[in-house]
C-alpha cells in the first residue's frame, strides 16, 4: 500500500455514479466518517502516464476532494482484469450493491463485450443465479422506469420484481409505447424523466403506485403475447415476419442477454397489421374487393363485429338475420381500421331493393403475396405529412370566383366534371336564438343575380367538397388555375422548412437513412434523420412516394388531415 497526490487522480467511469451524489445517505454518512477519522480504507487504482485511474473508491475519491486532503492511501491494480469487473466483484462482495447498481453495471458491460451471456454474468460475480436473474431483468428496463424504480419510495415485493422480469423480456421501444399509452402522453415533448417519474408516482391510488403500474404493464404486454399467438393462427408466423421485414422492422434488444426472447417480438403497427390481414385472409379480401374504406360512421344502421378467422359465408348469414336483407343488397359504410377489434358499418336500402347489387358478395380467395411492394407504408404516411401544407396553399392560392377563358367559373367546372360532386342549393334550416349560426351564403349575403348566386355558391361547395378529392385530381383543379402542383409544393416546403424537412425522414425506416446518410448502420435513428435533415439536397429523396393514391384508405385529402 501507498499513498497517491489527491490532484493526480481521475475517474474513467464508475459503475455506482447513481449514488456518488451529495443526497445520498451513504455518502454523506461516509463523508462525516473520513471527516472525522480519515480514509481508512485504501483505494485501488492503475497508472495512465503521470495519473491515476481510480478503479474503486470512486466516493473516498470525491469526498477527499470536497474535503480538500492532499493524498489518499491506495493500491495499484495488476491491470489484468478491465476497470468495471473490478468495480463490480469490489462492490458486489464488500459494499452490497442494490439490484439497481447492478443493472447499471451490467449495462456497462454489456456495451463494453466483457459479457455475453447469464452464466458469464454469474462466473464473473460469484453471485446465485436469482440474483443475477433480477439484475439483468432490471437491466433491460426504459431507463425511465429504471429510473422510477431507483428514484421511488417503494416497497420491492415479490409481484413488483416478478412484473420487472416480464417486462424486461420486450423491446424498449415496446415498453416506451406501453408507457405513453398507460400514462395517457399525448405530447412527444412531455415524455422526459423528470415527467415520467412524477406521472407514475402519481399512478393509481393508494401508496404502491409504481407496482400498480407496472402490474398495468404487465397487463398491456400479457395482451401482446395472446395477439402474437392469434397471428400465428390466423396468418402464420412466416407471413408475419415476411411483412415486417419488407417494411424494415426488427425487434432488437440493447445487449446480447435477451436474444432468447426476439422470437416473442412482433410489430404492433396498425398499418402493417392491417395490410397483412387485408391480404391474407378471406374477410380482408372481402373487404378489398368492395374497397371498404376506413372510418368511423355512427350513422349507419348495423354495426358487424367480425374475426379475421370469419368465413364469409358465415358474415352473409349474420347481415341477412340482422338486417333483413342480403349482403349483396346493403350498404358497407366502412370499417373501423382496428386490427384487433374489427368491425364493418352497414345501411340498408330505405326504399325497394334494386335488382343490381350494392356489394360484391361471390366467395373470394386470398390473393398471393409473395411480391410486396417494399414502400407500402410509406405511401400513407408521406400522404399525411403532404395533406396540411396542400390544404394551407389552397386557403392561400385558390380563388373560387376565378374564371376561363369561356367565362365559366373554373372551381364549379372542377367540382362538377372532376370530382363529380353532388352540389345542393338548399336553404338551410337555422333555429330561431342560435347565437353563432354556420355562415351560408343564401342567408348571409345579398345576391342580386344568379352569376352572384353561383359565385357565393361555389365557394361554400369547394369548402364542402373539396377534402373528397385526391392529390391528383387537385392536380387538376391547379393546373387550370394556373398554380403550382402538389408535388410542387412538396418540393417548395422539404427545402425552404427545417421542421418539415425534419418530419419528413422521420417517415423513412432506419435502413432507408443509413443508405441516405452514408452513416454507419449502428447510428441511431434520431441521428440519422437530425443528419439527413442538415444535408444540402439537389433533389428530394422518394419524393415519387409523395401524393400518390397507394395509400391504403380512401386517398382523399381529408383522410390524411
Amino acid at each position: 500500500m501507498n499513498t497517491i497526490p489527491i490532484d493526480k487522480i481521475i475517474s474513467e467511469g464508475n459503475v455506482r455514479s447513481k449514488v456518488v451524489n451529495g443526497k445520498n445517505p451513504a455518502y454523506k454518512a461516509l463523508k462525516n466518517n473520513i471527516a472525522a477519522i480519515g480514509v481508512q480504507t485504501p483505494i485501488t487504482y492503475r497508472k495512465n502516464g503521470d495519473n491515476y485511474v481510480v478503479i474503486n473508491g470512486h466516493m473516498r475519491v470525491q469526498i477527499a476532494k470536497e474535503l480538500k486532503l492532499k493524498d489518499i492511501p491506495a493500491y495499484e491494480s495488476n491491470g489484468k482484469v478491465d476497470d468495471t469487473t473490478k468495480q463490480l466483484s469490489t462492490n458486489v462482495f464488500t459494499v452490497g450493491m442494490s439490484y439497481a447498481d447492478l443493472a447499471y453495471a451490467i449495462q456497462e458491460l454489456q456495451e463494453k463485450g466483457i459479457v455475453k451471456t447469464k452464466k458469464d454474468l454469474a462466473t464473473h460475480f460469484g453471485k446465485s443465479a436469482k440474483v443475477i436473474k433480477i439484475a439483468v431483468a432490471l437491466s433491460n428496463l426504459h431507463s425511465f422506469l429504471l429510473a422510477a424504480f431507483t428514484e421511488l419510495d417503494h416497497y420491492q415485493s415479490s409481484n413488483l420484481i416478478h412484473y420487472l422480469e416480464t417486462i424486461s423480456r420486450v423491446t424498449i421501444a415496446r415498453q416506451e409505447s406501453v408507457m405513453i399509452d398507460l400514462l395517457r402522453i399525448e405530447n412527444e415533448g412531455d415524455f422526459v424523466k423528470d415527467n415520467v417519474v412524477r406521472e407514475i408516482d402519481d399512478y393509481g391510488w393508494g401508496s404502491e403506485n409504481f407496482e400498480s403500474f407496472c402490474e398495468d404493464m404487465v397487463e398491456e404486454l400479457t395482451s401482446d403475447k395472446q395477439r402474437l399467438q392469434y397471428i400465428k393462427d390466423t396468418v402464420g408466423i412466416d407471413k408475419l415476419r415476411a411483412y415486417e421485414e419488407s417494411y424494415g422492422v426488427t425487434h432488437e434488444f440493447t445487449g446480447t442477454l435477451f436474444k432468447e426472447y426476439e422470437s416473442e417480438q412482433f410489430t404492433t403497427d396498425q398499418d402493417i397489421l392491417n395490410n397483412m390481414f387485408l391480404n391474407e385472409t378471406e374477410m380482408g379480401a372481402f373487404l378489398t374487393v368492395n374497397s371498404v374504406e376506413i372510418k368511423n360512421d355512427d350513422r349507419s344502421d348495423y354495426t358487424f363485429h367480425f374475426d379475421w378467422n370469419d368465413k364469409l359465408s358465415k358474415i352473409k348469414a349474420r347481415v341477412k338475420k340482422d338486417t333483413d336483407f342480403p349482403i349483396s343488397k346493403v350498404t358497407i359504410e366502412g370499417w373501423n381500421g382496428n386490427s384487433w377489434h374489427p368491425q364493418f358499418f352497414v345501411s340498408v336500402p330505405k326504399t325497394a331493393v334494386e335488382d343490381s347489387p350494392t356489394v360484391n358478395d361471390t366467395d373470394v380467395e386470398v390473393a398471393a403475396t409473395d411480391t410486396k411492394d417494399p414502400y407500402q407504408l410509406y405511401y400513407n404516411k408521406f400522404n399525411k405529412w403532404l395533406a396540411g401544407f396542400v390544404v394551407d396553399y389552397i386557403d392561400r392560392k385558390v380563388f373560387t370566383k376565378q374564371r376561363d377563358k369561356d367565362g365559366n367559373l373554373i372551381v364549379l367546372q372542377w367540382l362538377i366534371y372532376e370530382l363529380q360532386a353532388t352540389m345542393i342549393l338548399d336553404l338551410p334550416y337555422r333555429y330561431e336564438g342560435d347565437q353563432a349560426p354556420t355562415y351560408h351564403p343564401l342567408h348571409d349575403e345579398k345576391i342580386d343575380n344568379d352569376e352572384q348566386m353561383l359565385e357565393q355558391m361555389t365557394r361554400l361547395w369547394f369548402e364542402q367538397k373539396s377534402g373528397n378529392a385526391d392529390f391528383a385530381t387537385l392536380d387538376i383543379l391547379f393546373d387550370k388555375l394556373g398554380i403550382q402542383s402538389c408535388i410542387d409544393v412538396a418540393k417548395e416546403v422539404f427545402f425552404n422548412d427545417a421542421t418539415a424537412r425534419e418530419e419528413y425522414f422521420k417517415v423513412l425506416s432506419k435502413s432507408d437513412l443509413v443508405e441516405l446518410t452514408e452513416l454507419d448502420s449502428k447510428t441511431s435513428k434520431d441521428t440519422l434523420v437530425e443528419n439527413a435533415t442538415t444535408i444540402e439536397w439537389a433533389t428530394v429523396p422518394f419524393i415519387d412516394l409523395v401524393g400518390t393514391n397507394k395509400g391504403s384508405g380512401s386517398n382523399s385529402l381529408k383522410a390524411y388531415l
